[in-house]
């Protein structure tokens, strides 16, 4: 028999059986199309969520570090903290940028405004002389323009339009505050009245989504200078560097921190003298977020397995038992010279269609489900990532690609010759042969 062979009478079995083969296909799908469901929906959020704070740096991660001088009091060496500092940047494949103080109130640094080229939305190239082209939150601009942050209990138009005013009071405008005129050449992203995207926040506390929404932080962004050389700028301390992802400017902060050392880890030996490093993000919170989601795909990747492994028993017990119902058409086989392994053959095959065909039921049913809660949830989704980040009101869709769902695919296909494997006797001409009499 030639792949052909193998190929047509493996399809041949399914059409023969069509009803059967579509409640297999149902069922088989459905568990496996819920869990796609959950992957795209929770990847779709966590993409969502990183690109709003990844945007404005071209998907990269900046992230400030300084050593600070007053936890070391008298005992301080800056200079080595700062080649210290250095390394571990180099450690986690970060690159340090250039970075000024700007003597303006506040801490507020000057970037070269390639940097965060995609936070540029209004052209500062004519402004007046006397005007500091500048990126900043929402909640930073309100505080210039003394606009206050709608009441909890306002209704989500209400808070929408608070955060609409502080955009079209800001953007590509001047703002003169502490004596100093502010160019607004963008907004950056930042929590205005909000801690995180609950969607408690617009008066839906029942919402499901609120389990994973609760945990996502909308985080503040530093005011950043774009340097057109009429700011007064300074020298800073401060050592800052981009990572090209979320993962390794974790790394970098947490591996940070292990290097710091209090009096009393010096009184017992741990270290040689006090020294406090501090590093953070410089445009919203993305490492935080990062984090959240890890421990948010920890608990659900025990779930996962649980549920794939519950969905393979019962695909496995499924195919098996086809096998097991199909003695007159095994006996055909036989009675017409075929071999057992042709027979197997021709099983297997089979077997791996209708497992194409629940593969392709379950990413139909996953996107679909996925679908239906977007649609449902598209209008707060949008108001909340609104006024949690205070970015312009576009549509926010939750889908995303994960490789659990390449995974769910693959053990779909595995099972087809693991249980062709499993039913080996119920291809034998003597296990026929007991089961017909």
């Amino acid at each position: 028999m030639h792949l052909l062979d193998y190929l047509r009478l493996g399809w041949a079995n399914i059409v023969a059986h069509k009803k059967r083969a579509a409640i297999v296909v149902v069922i088989v799908g459905v568990l496996f199309g819920v869990l796609t469901a959950g992957c795209l929906l929770i990847q779709g959020l966590e993409d969502a969520t990183l690109d709003v704070m990844l945007e404005p740096t071209s998907e990269k991660v900046l992230v400030r570090t300084v050593a600070q001088q007053s936890f070391c009091e008298d005992i301080c060496d800056i200079a080595t903290d700062r080649e210290e500092i250095r390394e571990v940047i180099a450690k986690w494949n970060g690159e340090e940028v250039a970075v000024m103080a700007a003597g303006l109130t506040g801490s507020v640094y000057a970037v070269a405004p390639e940097l965060v080229q995609n936070a540029v939305e209004a052209d500062f190239t004519s402004i007046p002389d006397d005007a500091i082209p500048v990126l900043a939150s929402t909640s930073t601009l309100a505080g210039w323009l003394q606009i206050s942050t709608a009441d909890t209990h306002a209704e989500p138009e209400v808070k929408l339009r608070v955060v609409q005013s502080v955009r079209e009071q800001s953007l590509g405008k001047i703002i003169e505050f502490a004596g100093q005129k502010y160019f607004v050449a963008g907004i950056l992203p930042g929590g205005f009245g909000v801690h995180n995207l609950s969607l408690t926040a617009i008066k839906d506390r029942k919402n499901p989504l609120n389990i994973l929404l609760d945990g996502i932080s909308t985080g503040s962004s530093q005011t950043l200078v774009l340097d057109n050389g009429e700011a007064e700028l300074s020298p800073t301390e401060e050592i800052w560097a981009t990572f090209a992802s979320v993962a390794e400017a974790q790394g970098y902060i947490n591996d940070i921190a292990t290097h710091n050392c209090n009096s009393l880890e010096v009184e017992v030996g741990i270290c040689s003298r006090v020294k406090q490093l501090v590093a953070a993000t410089v445009v919203g919170d993305p490492v935080r977020i990062y984090e959240n989601f890890v421990g948010i795909w920890t608990v659900l990747k025990i779930l996962i397995v649980v549920l794939a492994v519950i969905a393979c028993i019962v695909t496995m017990s499924t195919y098996v038992r086809l096998v097991g119902r199909d003695t007159k058409v095994i006996a055909l086989y036989h009675a017409m010279g075929s071999t057992k392994k042709q027979i197997v053959g021709v099983y297997c095959v089979y077997l791996l269609g209708l497992s194409l065909l629940a593969s392709a039921f379950s990413l139909v049913l996953g996107a679909g489900l996925v679908l239906i809660v977007n649609l449902i949830n598209m209008t707060k989704l949008t108001q909340i990532f609104t006024i949690g980040f205070g970015v312009e009101e576009a549509p926010v869709w939750l889908f995303g690609w994960n490789n659990w769902i390449a995974l769910f695919v693959g053990l779909l296909l595995v099972m087809a010759p693991l249980c062709t494997i499993l039913s080996w006797r119920q291809f034998a001409s003597k296990k026929l042969a007991q089961k017909m009499k």
